[in-house]
């Protein structure tokens, strides 16, 4: 072997070394980054979680306050229905009690006017002569 051989395998060798360290460091700072990303997912999930349990506590609240509503919701509705028809039939019976006698009051009134109206017309009359 000549002298440019070995001179190029030792650049060779020299080179593979060098990249296998460079290997080595890319190794160890992904195993660096790996740990501190994991520790920062630690760190987040132990101040999210807290977070995301009331979150999630908060919103079976609102469901069960949005059941409860809805069901008042209902009772209210079904309040005035039960009310309308009370009213409804109220003026029915009021209506069908009352017209009757107040066609007969007005009726009389009619009646009584038109007598008075003849008594007075029978006065006026004895009156001129």
């Amino acid at each position: 072997m000549d002298t440019l051989t070995l001179v190029l395998l030792g650049v060779i060798a020299v080179a593979s070394l060098a990249q296998s360290l460079s290997l080595v460091a890319v190794a160890l700072a992904g195993q660096s980054i790996a740990r501190r990303v994991g520790s920062f997912e630690r760190t987040l999930e132990r101040e999210i979680q807290p977070a995301l349990r009331e979150a999630a506590r908060l919103s079976g609240g609102l469901v069960q306050v949005a059941e409860v509503t809805a069901g008042q919701a209902q009772q209210l509705a079904d309040a005035f229905d039960i009310a309308a028809r009370s009213v409804t039939r109220t003026g029915a019976l009021i209506t069908e009690a009352l017209l009757p006698s107040a066609v007969k009051a007005a009726n009389l009134v009619s009646v009584a006017r038109a007598a008075f109206e003849l008594l007075n017309l029978s006065r006026r009359r004895r009156s001129r002569f």
